[in-house]
């Protein structure tokens, strides 16, 4: 009598191992974000002021807040529409270019830099008038800065598909272009609707962009040669 091999941990082993950094991210940012939403309001004001990476919470709890602002939005579930697709392209890209290990090194690296460098600019203009001192406790959450970095990688180390796919990934943050990237089963590229209700105006403002956003890739890519 012949046996049936039964799908388990080991059969999926070979496809969430590669990704395992990309798919730990994504699963505590939507849990995060789903903890969040059920929260009573109050209680949701005081973890976002508590997570944020203001002036005064690095210089009281630095380690804390860089932690925790990294999957924080202050949105909660319906954040996941807008973040969970853009997250998922950028790192699952960028963890296939470069690795888990390498990944969370840039990611954190990217995240800590941006936080230090956006808030010490905040310090700087309290300490020096320009701004009032109710900015030392300004909210500040959210995964911008990992996302941004985990793009940058897949653009620069990922194979061609997920370097067209993170390049979406980037015409999306800038707000240009939504669900841009080629279907599942095409080859790697770039999708643009031009049905009867889309304006030749609007495909006009588009095409700078993708000027642009080839040239960024260009130049990055050659950069990195």
């Amino acid at each position: 009598m012949s046996t049936v091999p039964i799908a388990g941990p080991r059969r999926l082993a070979p496809v969430s191992r590669p990704y395992a950094v990309a798919w730990v991210y994504l699963v505590c940012f939507a849990a995060v974000q789903v903890a969040y939403a059920l929260l009573a309001p109050h209680a949701q004001a005081a973890f976002v002021t508590w997570a944020s990476t203001s002036v005064a919470n690095l210089g009281r709890d630095p380690a804390g807040c860089l932690v925790v602002s990294a999957f924080v939005t202050g949105g909660g579930v319906g954040s996941l529409v807008t973040w969970l697709p853009v997250i998922a392209l950028g790192m699952f890209g960028a963890n296939r270019g470069v690795g888990g290990w390498r990944l969370v090194v840039v990611c954190a690296a990217g995240h800590v830099v941006g936080t230090l460098v956006s808030e010490g600019i905040v310090a700087w203009r309290v300490g020096s008038g320009a701004l009032p001192a109710s900015y030392l406790h300004l909210v500040d959450v959210g995964p911008s800065y990992v996302v941004v970095s985990a793009v940058v990688v897949a653009l620069l180390c990922a194979p061609p598909a997920w370097r067209v796919l993170a390049l979406a990934d980037l015409l999306e943050k800038e707000g240009v272009a939504l669900d841009a990237g080629g279907y599942r089963d095409a080859p790697p590229g770039i999708r643009i609707w031009c049905g009867g209700a889309v304006e030749a105006s609007d495909l006009d403002a588009l095409t700078p962009w993708l000027d642009w956003a080839f040239a960024t890739v260009a130049d990055e890519q050659f950069e990195a040669a």
